[in-house]
C-alpha cells in the first residue's frame, strides 16, 4: 500500500512528545544531543504501587526473585494527571489508564504546538492513535464500570475525539512495534481521501507491570537480560531493551498549511506498510520484503535514494535482526543504484532511537519526531552506545555510515533535506508490518509583518484553568524569553510572532484565570514576566471585579493586569462605549463580557507562528490505583485548589454524637448553606458521589417553597454556615428540622468562635465540622461571595465531600464467598449476586481448583455466572487465606458470608473461620432462594422488617406509601404470603442443619423469622394493617382526601355510584363479603374498619361450577343490588324512552319488544346460587315481564 506521494505531501505542523527523563521536545533535543540513554530500573515508587502483584505472584514465575523488574527505560512517575483541565472527575480519573491520561496531555500540547487550539473544537480532525499496552486493569484492587471503560484500548482515540470534540474519523492501530508510524501512515490516508481537515496521529506505550516473569515474551525469545544495554549497529548487541513513551504529531494537507499559516515542521511526502507475508517461519524477517517496501516508498516520493541525508533505522539492538535490516536496505540502496560507490566522507549518516530509550511501541513517531527536530536544529544528534561497527556488515560498501558526534545539517544550495524512517513490526518479525516514511525539510517564506522592524507596544493575553497553571505557564514563558535573550534573537518581528502566536493560537475561552500584559519587545516582555511572576505568588487569589476604562488604564501602567472571569457571572448586554476607549480595553471588554476577542483590531494580517513556544503548564495530581476518590478526597482537594483558605486541623473536628456514622445505603441528601454556593461547585460534589447518593442544594437566597418540598424528601442534611449566622437561625434548624442525620460544617471567617455545647442534637445522628480560615484571609465584613471565588469553591466542595463521606462510610466492606462447584440454580444464584451488587456488596468466586480449570468447570456448569463475580481467586494461591483476603481488599472479615451446598464442607470451613457466616445451600429452588433472601447482613433495608416498619408508622400521602410498598414487594416477594411460604420453606432446610452450623456465631446475621416464633404476631398485624392500608387507598381514591377515624363518607362528598366504587374496591383488595349495607351503617371510618373485621371472606368457586358463558353485571345493575339490599322494597330499574304515535292493543306487544331490545337491562334479572351465594344474571321472557 502506497499513499502520502509527491503530488500530495502532508505537513506536520505541530509535535509533542513525553519520554523518561524528557518531558517535552526540548528536553528530548536535549537528551539525545548529549548522548545519554535512559535504560535502568525501575524506580522506587512505581515499584511500591505494584508491589501487592509481586507479593501474590509466586517466586517462581520470576527469572530472578530478587530483581522482579525487567530492565528498560520507565518514567519515574506514572500518575500525575490534571483531570480538571480535560473536564473529568477525580473519582473517574482514578480508573483511567495511565496512557489514556498521557495521550490527553500530549494531544493538547501538540495542538497548541501547532497553533490551532483556538479552533480545534467541533472541527473535522481525525484521530489515529497507536496500540497501547493493556495492563493497569491487572493492578486495580477493585473492578467497576469506570475501570471497564477507563482500561478499554480503544478509548485511546475515542477519549481525545471526545474531549476535544473532533468530528473526524477515529481509531486504535495494533502492530506491534510499528503501530504508532502505522498510525501516521493511515493518518496521512485519511487526509488524501479528504475523510478529515486535520489529523492526530500518535502513539503511547506504559508498562504498568513490567514484571520479568519466564513467561514473558520476550525473556521466551531471549530478546531481553537484566542490567542490559541497547546497542544498535554495535558488534557487542545481544539484548534489547524494553521502553515506554508517548509522542504526538498534528498533521495537515502541506497547501492547506500553506495557506493558513502554520508552522512547518516538515513534509511526508511518501509513506508506505507492507507485510513480510510466507516465510520460513513467523518469527522471522523477510529480507526481500522490505527491500520492496522501501524502493516502493522511495519511487513514489520521486527521490533518488542518494538524496537521503539521513535514515532512522528501526534497529532494536539485537545483532541478528539489526544485521538482516541493514541487508535490506544496502539491497534497495543496489537494485537503484548499480555499481556506484560512495566514498566514506560523503556518506550520510543512519541512526535509531532506541539506543536512548529502548524497543518500544511508540518509537516509530518518536523517530519521526527526532527527524523533524534536526530539520528544526540543522544537526544530526550522535549515535548513542555505538562503539564497535556490526562485523556482520560491511561498512566499506554499505551506504550510510554510524556518527557518533552531532554533524550539522544545512540545506545545501537550496536542495531540500531528504530523511527516510523505517519502522518494523517487532524484533523478530512479530506482527510482520513494517512502514516506512520519507519525509523532507520545509522552507518557510516568513510574510512581512504589517509594521515592518520598528517596535511598538503589543497585547498578550495568557489564560489557564487555575491559577497555579497560570503562574506555571508564565514561568515556562520566562525561561524561553530568556533563553532567546542568550541567544540574541531579539528581533521585533520575533517578539511580534510570539505576540500573535500566543494570542491566536491558544485556547481562552474556556479558561477563567488570565494575565494580559502589554510589551514593545523582548527584553520588556521578560520584565514583565518577572513583575507578573513576584505578582501570584504575593496574591493568592486573583480579583474577579470588571474594571471601567479609567481603571483599565490605571492598572496597565505597570504592564499587566492579572484577573479572573466570575463562574457566576454570565454574558452581558451591555455594548462596549467604543468612545475615548482604546484598542487594549476592547480586547479587556470582550474577555470580560466572555465575547469573541477582535484580534482583528491588532492584526491586519497573518503573522508566522512560532515553533516550540512553552505550552501549557498542567496541574498535575496524583492518581495512583490505591486511590478511592469518594473515600481518600485528599485528591479532590488538590485538584480543587493549591491555596487551601482553610486550616486543617483535625482536632477541629467534633463528633456531637459517638455513633455518628449512618447508613450507607440514603439516597437523598439536602445541602443547604447560608450564602450561594456556584453550581460547578455543587456538580464536583455530585460527581464524587455519582448515583450513590442524589444532592439537593438549597441557599438562603433560593425561595421559601422550594426550601419546604426538599425538606420533604430528604433522608440527611448538610448544614453549610460561617460564623456570622446567628445562635438562633441555628437553632430554629435544629428544633425545627426532621430528625434525620445531620452534617454541620462551619466556616470560620472572621475569627467568631461559636459555643457549640448550648445546642441539643439528642434526637438525632450529628457531626460537627469546623475549619477556621487562615489568618492572612480572616477580615470583618467580608462577604463570602468575595472570599470564596473559584478554587476557594471547589476546595469547599472537597471538604463537603470529604466530611459526607466520613459520615456515611463504614469501617470495611461486606462480601459473599461462593465456591465453583456449588450446584445450585443459575438464575437464583445469579438474582442474588445481581442484587447483592446493588447493596454494596463484594462478590468473591472462590475455588480450589487452578485459574484454568477454574473457568472451564464454571462455564461449564454455569456460563453467564462468570460476570457475576468482581473477582475470582483460587484456593491454590499460596497467599489465599481469608484474613489476608479480607486485608488485601479491605473487607471486614466478620461481614463475610461463605456459601457452600456441602454439608460437610461447610462444617470444615467453619472449623477454620468461625467469625464468618456460613450457609449450606438445599437442591430445592425455593428454599435456596428463601435462605439467600434472609441474609439480613448483605441487606441493610432490612427487607420485611422496613415494611413492617412503613406499616406501622404511616401517615401523610397515601400514593406516597403505596409506591414505597410496591418497590418493597418488588424487592422481597409479591404478597406477604409469599413470604410466609418462603420463611416456612426456609425453615424446614434449616432444621436439617447439623448443630454446628445451627449455633455458629454469627446465626442472628440470618432473618429472626428462622429462629423465633414471632412471625405469626407480626403476620397477623400485617394483615390487620393491611386491611386499614387498603380502606385508607380506597377511600383516597373516591373521596380525594386522607380519612382521619372520625371522617364521615357522604359528608366527605360520598354518594351511591361513589359509594359501588368504593365497595368493590374492598372486596376485590380484601376479598371480605362487604355490601353497601355495611357502609350505610358505618359511614365514619373508624367504625368502618372495626366492621370488616368480622365480616366473612368470599368464597372461593371451584371453576368447574362457573357458568363461563353468564353475563357479567354492569355498575348500573351493581347498583341495584346494593339499593335492594338495603331497601328491598323500593329498588327498581328506570330508564325513560319516548313513544311517537298511538299506543294500543294491536301495537303493544310490538312496541314493547322494540323497547326491550333498545333496552336490554329491562328484561334481566339477577338470581343467587343456595350454594355458593353468588350472584348470577338471567335473561326473562317477555311472557315472565
Amino acid at each position: 500500500m502506497i499513499m502520502a506521494e509527491k503530488e500530495f505531501p502532508v505537513a506536520v505542523i505541530g509535535i509533542a512528545c513525553r519520554l523518561p527523563e524528557a518531558e517535552n521536545c526540548s528536553q528530548f533535543w536535549k537528551f539525545i544531543s548529549e548522548k545519554r540513554d535512559a535504560i535502568g530500573e525501575l524506580s522506587a515508587q512505581r515499584a511500591k504501587d505494584i508491589e501487592h502483584v509481586v507479593k501474590r505472584t509466586d517466586r517462581e514465575a520470576f527469572v530472578n526473585a530478587d530483581r522482579p523488574f525487567l530492565t528498560g527505560s520507565f518514567f519515574e512517575t506514572i500518575d500525575g494527571f490534571d483531570s480538571i483541565f480535560f473536564g473529568i472527575s477525580p473519582q473517574e480519573a482514578v480508573y483511567i489508564d495511565p496512557q489514556h491520561r498521557f495521550i490527553l496531555r500530549s494531544a493538547w500540547e501538540a495542538i497548541e504546538d501547532a497553533g490551532i487550539a483556538a479552533h480545534i473544537f467541533g472541527s473535522n480532525t481525525g484521530v489515529f492513535m497507536g496500540y497501547p499496552e493493556e495492563k493497569y486493569l491487572n493492578i486495580l484492587p477493585e473492578i467497576n464500570k469506570a475501570a471497564a471503560i477507563g482500561t478499554h484500548s480503544p478509548f485511546t482515540a475515542a477519549r481525545v475525539s471526545y474531549t476535544f470534540n473532533l468530528r473526524g474519523p477515529s481509531f486504535l492501530v495494533n502492530a506491534s512495534s510499528s503501530s504508532s508510524l502505522l498510525a501516521v501512515h493511515l493518518a496521512c490516508q485519511a487526509l488524501r481521501n479528504g475523510d478529515c481537515d486535520t489529523a492526530i496521529a500518535g502513539g503511547v506505550i506504559i508498562d504498568c507491570l513490567p514484571l520479568c516473569l519466564k513467561t514473558n515474551k520476550l525473556n521466551l525469545t531471549g530478546l531481553v537480560r537484566q542490567g542490559a544495554q541497547c546497542r544498535p549497529f554495535d558488534n557487542n548487541a545481544q539484548y534489547t531493551a524494553t521502553g515506554e513513551g508517548c509522542a504526538v504529531l498534528v498533521l495537515k494537507p502541506l497547501q492547506n498549511a500553506i495557506e493558513d499559516g502554520n508552522h512547518i515542521y516538515g513534509a511526508i511526502i511518501s509513506s508506505a506498510t507492507r507485510q513480510n507475508g510466507l516465510k520460513e517461519a513467523l518469527s522471522e524477517s523477510n529480507i526481500s520484503e522490505e527491500s520492496a517496501l522501501l524502493i516502493n516508498a522511495w519511487k513514489k516520493s520521486a527521490i533518488d535514494p542518494k538524496q537521503i541525508g539521513y535514515f532512522e533505522a528501526h534497529a532494536a539492538g539485537i545483532k541478528l535482526e539489526d544485521t538482516s535490516e541493514l541487508c535490506a536496505i544496502k539491497m534497495a540502496f543496489d537494485n537503484l543504484n548499480d555499481n556506484e560507490k560512495e566514498s566514506k566522507m560523503n556518506k550520510p549518516c543512519i541512526g535509531s532511537i532506541k539506543a536512548n530509550f529502548g524497543n518500544f511501541g511508540a518509537s516509530g513517531i518518536v523517530s519521526l519526531i527526532k527527524v523533524l527536530l534536526s530539520f528544526h536544529n540543522n544537526q544530526i544528534p550522535p549515535q548513542t552506545n555505538f562503539n564497535t561497527p556490526n562485523k556482520s556488515v560491511e561498512w566499506k560498501q554499505f551506504p550510510f555510515r554510524v556518527n557518533t558526534e552531532a554533524i550539522e545539517w544545512k540545506r545545501e544550495s537550496k536542495q531540500p533535506r531528504i530523511a527516510a524512517i523505517s519502522s518494523r513490526g517487532s524484533c523478530f518479525g512479530y506482527a510482520g508490518t513494517s512502514v516506512h516514511c520519507i519525509l523532507q525539510d520545509f522552507e518557510q517564506n516568513e510574510e512581512k509583518a504589517l509594521d515592518e522592524r520598528h517596535e511598538s507596544l503589543e497585547p498578550i493575553l495568557i489564560s489557564a484553568a487555575s491559577q497555579k497553571s497560570l503562574y506555571g505557564f508564565i514561568s515556562k514563558l520566562k525561561e524561553f524569553v530568556s533563553t532567546l535573550k542568550k541567544q540574541k534573537q531579539k528581533d521585533a518581528n520575533v517578539f511580534k510572532n510570539i505576540a500573535y502566536t500566543l494570542n491566536t493560537g491558544r485556547e481562552h475561552r474556556k479558561f477563567s484565570y488570565k494575565a494580559l500584559l502589554f510589551a514593545e519587545n523582548i527584553s520588556q516582555l521578560e520584565r514583565v514576566l518577572i513583575l507578573i511572576s513576584e505578582h501570584l505568588v504575593k496574591r493568592r487569589e486573583l480579583n474577579t471585579k470588571i474594571l471601567s476604562a479609567v481603571e483599565f488604564e490605571n492598572k496597565i501602567k505597570n504592564g499587566f493586569i492579572c484577573f479572573a472571569l466570575d463562574s457566576n457571572r454570565y454574558r452581558t448586554t451591555n455594548a462596549l462605549q467604543t468612545t475615548n476607549t482604546s484598542i487594549f480595553f476592547s480586547i479587556y471588554h470582550a474577555i470580560t463580557n466572555r465575547e469573541m476577542i477582535p484580534w482583528s483590531l491588532i492584526y491586519k494580517q497573518r503573522r508566522p507562528i512560532v515553533a516550540q513556544l512553552p505550552t501549557y503548564a498542567f496541574d498535575e495530581i496524583r492518581y495512583d490505583c490505591h486511590s478511592n476518590a469518594i473515600n481518600n478526597n485528599s485528591h479532590c482537594e488538590e485538584a480543587a485548589t493549591e491555596d487551601k483558605l482553610f486550616d486543617l486541623n483535625e482536632s477541629s473536628l467534633t463528633v456531637k454524637n459517638e455513633e455518628a456514622l449512618v447508613d450507607n445505603k440514603l439516597k437523598k441528601c439536602l445541602l443547604l448553606s447560608s450564602f450561594d454556593i456556584p453550581d460547578f461547585a455543587i456538580d464536583f460534589v455530585k460527581d464524587s458521589f455519582g448515583s450513590q447518593l442524589e444532592i439537593k442544594h438549597w441557599s438562603s437566597s433560593m425561595s421559601q417553597a422550594l426550601l419546604e418540598s426538599l425538606l420533604e424528601e430528604a433522608e440527611m442534611f448538610v448544614l453549610i454556615i460561617t460564623d456570622g449566622v446567628s445562635d438562633k437561625c441555628v437553632n430554629t434548624f435544629l428544633n425545627e428540622s426532621s430528625p434525620c442525620p445531620l452534617l454541620i460544617i462551619e466556616l470560620i471567617v472572621s475569627g467568631i468562635k461559636r459555643d457549640w455545647n448550648q445546642f441539643s442534637v439528642d434526637n438525632r445522628k450529628a457531626c460537627l465540622s469546623i475549619y477556621e480560615m487562615k489568618k492572612n484571609y480572616i477580615k470583618n465584613d467580608v462577604e463570602e461571595s468575595e472570599l470564596m471565588k473559584h478554587g476557594g469553591y471547589l476546595y469547599l466542595s472537597s471538604l463537603i465531600t470529604r466530611n459526607i463521606c466520613s459520615m456515611l462510610t463504614t469501617s470495611s466492606r461486606k462480601a459473599i464467598v461462593v465456591s465453583d462447584q456449588i450446584k445450585v440454580s443459575d438464575e437464583v444464584l445469579s438474582n442474588f449476586l445481581h442484587t447483592s451488587s446493588e447493596n454494596g456488596v463484594f462478590r468473591i468466586l472462590w475455588s480450589k481448583n487452578n485459574d484454568s480449570d477454574k473457568f472451564r468447570l464454571v462455564k461449564q456448569q454455569n456460563e453467564h455466572l462468570l460476570s457475576e463475580f468482581d473477582v475470582s481467586l483460587s484456593s491454590t494461591h499460596e497467599y489465599f487465606n481469608l484474613n489476608e483476603l479480607c486485608k488485601l481488599l479491605k473487607l471486614d472479615v466478620n461481614k463475610i458470608v461463605i456459601v457452600h451446598d456441602d454439608m460437610q464442607e461447610c462444617l470444615k470451613i467453619l472449623e477454620k473461620y468461625p467469625s464468618a457466616l456460613i450457609l449450606c445451600l438445599s437442591d430445592d429452588e425455593l428454599q435456596t432462594k428463601a435462605l439467600l433472601d434472609s441474609i439480613w447482613s448483605l441487606d441493610s433495608n432490612k427487607r420485611f422488617a422496613k415494611c413492617s416498619k412503613i406499616q406501622k408508622n404511616q401517615r401523610g400521602d397515601v400514593i406516597s406509601r403505596q409506591k414505597q410498598e410496591d418497590r418493597f414487594d418488588s424487592h422481597l416477594c409479591p404478597t406477604l404470603k409469599d413470604f410466609v411460604k418462603q420463611i416456612e420453606s426456609c425453615r424446614q432446610w434449616f432444621d436439617k442443619w447439623p448443630k454446628e452450623l445451627k449455633t455458629q456465631q454469627k446465626i442472628h446475621h440470618l432473618s429472626p423469622f428462622l429462629t423465633d416464633e414471632s412471625l405469626e404476631q407480626i403476620i397477623k398485624e400485617s394483615e390487620k394493617r393491611e386491611q386499614i392500608s387498603a380502606l385508607e387507598l380506597a377511600w383516597f381514591e373516591q373521596l380525594d382526601a386522607y380519612p382521619k377515624d372520625d371522617s364521615h363518607f357522604f359528608i366527605c362528598g360520598g354518594d351511591s355510584l361513589k359509594a359501588i366504587y368504593f365497595i368493590s374496591k374492598i372486596r376485590k383488595t380484601l376479598k371480605i363479603d362487604i355490601n353497601f349495607k355495611h357502609l350505610f351503617l358505618n359511614p365514619k371510618f373508624e367504625d368502618l374498619q372495626n366492621a370488616i373485621q368480622f365480616l366473612p371472606s368470599i368464597q372461593t368457586i371451584d371453576a368447574d361450577l362457573v357458568d363461563v358463558n353468564a353475563p357479567q353485571m354492569s355498575s348500573m345493575q351493581n347498583r341495584f343490588i346494593l339499593l335492594q339490599e338495603l331497601n328491598p322494597k323500593c329498588a327498581a330499574y328506570t330508564e325513560c324512552c319516548a313513544v311517537c304515535g298511538t299506543v294500543d292493543d294491536l301495537n303493544f306487544e310490538t312496541l314493547l319488544t322494540r323497547i326491550l331490545k333498545t333496552f336490554p337491562i329491562l328484561k334481566t334479572a339477577i338470581t343467587e346460587d343456595e350454594s355458593t351465594r353468588e350472584k348470577k344474571l338471567c335473561q326473562l321472557a317477555l311472557e315472565e315481564l
